[in-house]
């Protein structure tokens, strides 16, 4: 089933139409192709962001899993839950609840996987980098799902036969591992030497007497997510890529593999049908992700079905939950203390990826085609010479704090620092400057570079993996291009003279045209009382 929209037609002229994956017909279509194609299982996705929302959102996911229920029985197919438990704080508590709550009704359907006549059940993100580091509550998570009867799978990280932290230990505690694949390989020779990395798993796991499923995928690339990005990253290779991997599985003698993906159409590894060629696709292609959700409107006005709502929850994926927000990697992480310029976040990792934008009013595609801001951006800074509009009262209330009241209350103790800061959560993520913590962990071709802030990953991302640069200097002779629109505010400031950062201290007054360079020269002042 398939909704009309604004945009413009594909490249054949056809016009342009979106599919929901909450939509009863959209699931039974995707478990019978997997009939036709002889897929026998899917993995449903089942993220804590989801689990732990209100009610409705509750209710609109378990209606996602009844449909998937319904298909799988109609089309002899089977289908498990695999929890991701990425940036899941409390998923080991967490996960029991939903199971308890949510899940236990499901496993006893005809359609529901068993291995070794137990339910199946998977915990993606177990020793993954950038997941929560929690083995203790791992093991008992483990342990619990175990006391109910249940066949334990982990999705892992590639490390893991290596890995010398806490979690080599809940590994022995699972009934199968799953460590993750995409992106360890990017070509047929090397699809073909990662034929060794699977015998060295699969011997270690035979020892253990641990399962061993093989994670293959089909190919990879943002092209589909990011405007700009490289084309076929790793390409498919008409199908050859993912033959090598097949052909590693079956000379080794492994019984089963995950493929990954079914449909996950924006980071190009999905298997499920798609389009053939370039006419076949949106000539509006890259539109911002809030743009399209006015889709909403038309499902309840369409469809008449209540649980029709929200992002779409994918079947047969793992999503490696990736930001979009257009920003570079050219600061450190003790500059990211208050918003972006031009940004309305103060905190990058506190806000929804598609309202990672400029603050200033933007126009945005309805459903009906038409132009406009206020339903978009309906919240609007009435202070004097403002005016700026924002998605979320939240996000106005932040941009207040910062832009118009600058009130900084929270001031850094560490010895010889004494930076002050507007919100409490500015200076703990400071503090990671000082701790040298870094929790988060690029994990896009075997990257592994480190970050304290979630918002600098992503910056890194844009800026290293995926080369954007969206935001071009107008300025004569000029043309310069910056992955994020701050920079490109500090740069206009070397054409036109600004240096709007001014130093208060007593006889001092000395400007700046970039926040860091006022804030290392405050930090002078401070060391030399």
């Amino acid at each position: 089933h398939t909704y009309q929209t604004g945009y413009a037609n594909l490249g054949n002229g056809q016009p342009a139409k979106l599919f929901s994956s909450w939509d009863k017909q959209t699931v039974d279509t995707h478990f019978k192709w997997m009939k036709e194609n002889n897929i026998d299982t899917a993995a449903l996705q089942r993220f804590g962001g989801h689990v732990k929302r209100d009610p409705i959102d509750t209710k609109s996911m378990n209606g996602v899993a009844d449909n998937v229920r319904a298909a799988a029985e109609a089309h002899d197919r089977k289908f498990y839950i695999m929890w991701d438990i990425s940036g899941w704080t409390n998923f080991s508590t967490e996960l029991i609840e939903d199971y308890d709550n949510n899940i236990k009704r499901l496993v006893s359907s005809k359609a529901y996987a068993h291995q070794n006549g137990k339910p199946v059940v998977c915990i993606w993100g177990l020793g993954v980098s950038g997941r929560p580091n929690d083995t203790v509550g791992a093991t008992a998570l483990i342990a619990h799902l175990k006391k109910e009867g249940l066949y334990i799978a982990g999705g892992v990280g590639r490390q893991w036969r290596t890995d010398t932290t806490a979690f080599k230990d809940v590994y022995t505690k699972l009934d199968m591992l799953q460590p993750w694949a995409v992106g360890r390989m990017r070509n047929i020779k090397e699809a073909e030497d990662y034929k060794k990395t699977l015998e060295a798993d699969h011997s270690l796991l035979t020892q253990h007497k641990i399962d061993f499923q093989p994670v293959l995928f089909p190919g990879f690339t943002w092209a589909n997510w990011q405007d700009k990005a490289v084309r076929n990253q790793i390409p498919r290779e008409h199908g050859d890529f993912m033959w090598r991997q097949f052909v590693n599985v079956r000379e080794l003698d492994i019984p089963s593999c995950y493929v990954a993906m079914f449909d996950e159409y924006d980071e190009g590894t999905a298997i499920a049908k798609a389009a053939e060629n370039k006419s076949m696709a949106p000539t509006e292609w890259f539109s911002r992700h809030r743009e399209i959700q006015g889709l909403n409107e038309v499902l309840d006005e369409n469809s008449g079905d209540p649980e029709a709502k929200e992002e779409t929850q994918e079947v047969q994926t793992l999503d490696t939950e990736v930001d979009d927000r257009d920003r570079d990697e050219t600061k450190g992480p003790e500059e990211m203390s208050g918003p972006e310029e031009g940004g309305e976040s103060g905190v990058g990792e506190e806000v929804d990826r598609e309202d990672s934008v400029d603050c200033e009013p933007i126009a945005s595609t309805s459903r009906s085609g038409a132009k406009s801001v206020s339903n978009d951006r309906p919240f609007v800074c009435f202070w004097p010479n403002c005016g700026k509009r924002f998605t979320r009262k939240d996000h106005i209330n932040r941009h207040k704090l910062y832009v118009h009241l600058n009130e900084k209350r929270f001031q850094c103790d560490y010895k010889g620092c004494g930076q002050r800061f507007v919100m409490n959560t500015d200076l703990n993520l400071h503090k990671r400057v000082h701790s040298g913590e870094k929790p988060f962990v690029c994990d896009v071709m075997d990257c592994d570079k480190r970050f304290a802030q979630k918002s600098n990953l992503n910056k890194h991302i844009n800026a290293v993996h995926l080369k954007l640069k969206l935001f071009v200097c107008d300025e004569d002779n000029c043309g310069k291009k910056f992955n994020e629109n701050a920079s490109l505010i500090r740069h206009k400031r070397i054409h036109t003279g600004e240096k709007p950062y001014v130093c208060d201290h007593k006889d001092c007054g000395k400007r700046f045209t970039d926040p860091s360079h006022y804030r290392r020269h405050e930090r002078k002042h401070l060391t030399n009382k």
